[in-house]
């Protein structure tokens, strides 16, 4: 009996030695068209388009790791974040009620090149965003089933729920080259039921350079508006070029240049507009870790919206800082 009593007492030893829990916090704000662009309503109506939204968005993840062994990693944890309006999509100010909430549970498996994360967000809009257009909007797209018009149907649909998946393959060729492929995906589960979104990805890394890019692919509900809409979608390639000037002896520093590119608009009656919402969003990052304390980082970029600056979407310029900090345990 003591014998196994002492088997049990190593293996859970030996359990707790590959396992380990980890909280990421980080606080982003977004001065939003800091540009002026929009005198007026215009900005509320894009689907995943530029808005008059400056926010603050508080996120925290808890992270437990447990490692099976050399090459199989399993992850379990939960996201939770809060998004609170400065101004809405007018000049108008902050009104009491205008908030997005959200809870992520997810568990992730990782393993012989694979990285697979599945979650189930449960997103929450304040009772001043039940139309969509303050904090919901700048944030939890997935959650808000729209027309081809680009309004928001939350309605009385305060609570709404949805599948996330990210799955990657990645191919290392050496310590420094490798080549990943994968995609994210979205299912609303909760008022309706239907595919949100799609995005194939891949990435290569060579030496101090990253390139990312994704085909990203976002339906609307159907039937947002009224009973027999057709449904609408957007399409858009973004890349994303990446320095890590670690190489010249910098650690924990890195620029990088990103955008996207608006391939598709296709409304309700079937109708492909021209080019729009196209952006660019370079940035630079720094990191450190601090002993005893965690790792403090830090990323600034900013963010040029509409570059076609066609009639309806003028151009805006948003500023985004956002701070981390990271604790293992």
């Amino acid at each position: 009996m003591k014998k196994m009593t002492l088997i049990a007492m190593l293996a859970a030893l030996s359990g707790a030695v590959f396992a380990q829990s980890q909280v990421d916090v980080a606080v982003l704000t977004v001065g939003a068209d800091l540009s002026q662009a929009y005198p007026g309503t215009s900005a509320k109506n894009g689907i995943l388009g530029s808005t008059k939204n400056s926010f603050v968005q508080t996120t925290a993840t808890y992270t437990y790791t447990a490692k099976l062994d050399d090459d199989n990693t399993v992850k379990l944890g939960a996201i939770g974040d809060l998004t609170l309006p400065m101004v809405s999509g007018t000049n108008s100010a902050y009104t009491s009620g205008q908030f997005a909430g959200k809870f992520d549970p997810f568990v992730q498996y990782q393993g012989v090149g694979l990285d697979a994360k599945f979650t189930f967000p449960v997103a929450l809009a304040g009772s001043a965003d039940t139309a969509g257009l303050t904090a919901a909007q700048v944030n939890y797209i997935a959650f808000k089933p729209v027309s081809a018009s680009g309004t928001y149907k939350i309605a009385s649909n305060t609570v709404a729920v949805s599948n996330y998946q990210k799955v990657l393959y990645k191919y290392a060729i050496d310590k420094t080259t490798s080549v990943s492929a994968g995609y994210e995906a979205e299912f609303v589960l909760v008022p309706a039921v239907f595919f949100y979104s799609v995005l194939p990805q891949i990435t290569a890394v060579f030496g101090p350079v990253q390139l990312d890019a994704k085909y990203s692919m976002y339906n609307t509900w159907a039937d947002a508006v009224a009973t027999g809409t057709a449904a609408a979608y957007k399409t858009y390639v973004e890349p994303k070029l990446t320095f890590d000037f670690a190489s010249v002896g910098v650690k924990g520093l890195k620029a990088y240049v990103a955008g996207r590119a608006s391939l598709t608009t296709v409304t309700a009656a079937g109708v492909s507009s021209a080019l729009s919402d196209s952006r660019v969003q370079p940035g630079v990052s720094y990191s450190t870790a601090v002993e005893g304390i965690g790792t403090l980082g830090t990323d600034l970029s900013v963010r040029v919206n509409s570059l076609e600056n066609v009639s309806g979407t003028p151009t805006s310029t948003d500023v985004r800082l956002n701070l981390t900090y990271t604790v293992k345990f």
